[in-house]
């Protein structure tokens, strides 16, 4: 009995270590300056490292035509206005587009950067403060119609971006909540006016969090059309959006782009 008790606290005590090991490297992140696409100025952004070889895609301009519409979008919003990125990954699009908000004097738009993993959070917030961004949050959770508890997919390949956040069981799990949720709870403060919604096929539950869309006037979806099941979820998605009141606007990519 001894024996598997100090066993267990070995094992226990490995983990805590190897956890320690992993955030102490985002301490000795490697920074270059570069052109910020979306907006005035430049930002620091991290050489590619272990981390970010593991965490595809890992470049500012992947997806620009849909980071510079959403910025573009934003730049036009009412004082004080409050808009989310989720699922944020590792803050590939966050951390340019509140950049460009912000050099370009509207620092008064709030960023909120939402992931449920709590490894790319912590990225994101060490790359932010390295730029010295103030006008962004993070909140380490996934968005559903419910509070609930889900895990993280095993995936074989380096495209984490695309992780799948829908199974009981895993190694990686964490809190999904909804958006009414989040601003009942005060971590979301800001009237929220533009959403980014990249979350893996959860996009209508992450939808279905949302009680009221007065104040929301853009929205850009990820919508797959590359399988009959996301061909189906992606006419789900847009139903649910028009009858709130939006019109379809554009496709960019993968996203449909709606507003009011």
């Amino acid at each position: 009995m001894l024996f598997i008790i100090i066993i267990s606290a070995i094992l226990v005590l490995i983990v805590l270590l190897t956890i320690c090991i992993k955030r102490d490297n985002f301490e000795d992140l490697e920074y270059k300056e570069i052109k910020n696409l979306y907006g005035k100025g430049t930002l620091y952004w991290p050489k590619i490292n272990e981390f970010m070889e593991k965490n595809w895609p890992n470049t500012i301009d992947f997806d620009k035509e849909i980071k510079l519409d959403f910025y573009e979008y934003c730049l036009k919003l009412p004082k004080n206005s409050g808009i989310i990125d989720c699922g944020a990954h590792i803050g590939d699009l966050s951390i340019p587009v509140a950049k460009a908000l912000a050099d370009s004097g509207r620092e008064d738009i709030v960023l909120y950067a939402i992931d449920p993993s709590d490894y790319k959070c912590e990225f994101i917030r060490k790359v932010a403060d390295y730029n010295q961004i103030k006008n962004i949050k993070i909140i380490n959770c996934g968005l559903s119609d419910k509070y609930e508890k889900l895990c993280a997919e095993e995936k074989s390949d380096n495209n984490s971006g695309g992780t799948r956040w829908n199974s009981k069981i895993g190694k990686e799990c964490t809190i999904f909540d909804t958006i009414d949720n989040l601003i009942k709870n005060n971590k979301i403060n800001h009237t929220i006016r533009a959403i980014q919604l990249d979350v893996e096929m959860h996009e209508l539950k992450a939808l279905n969090g949302i009680s009221n869309f007065d104040n929301i006037e853009y929205l850009s979806v990820e919508c797959h059309m590359n399988t009959e099941v996301a061909i189906k979820l992606s006419s789900s998605v847009n139903n649910f959006i028009k009858l709130k009141n939006f019109k379809f606007s554009k496709r960019i990519n993968a996203n449909n782009v709606y507003t009011k």
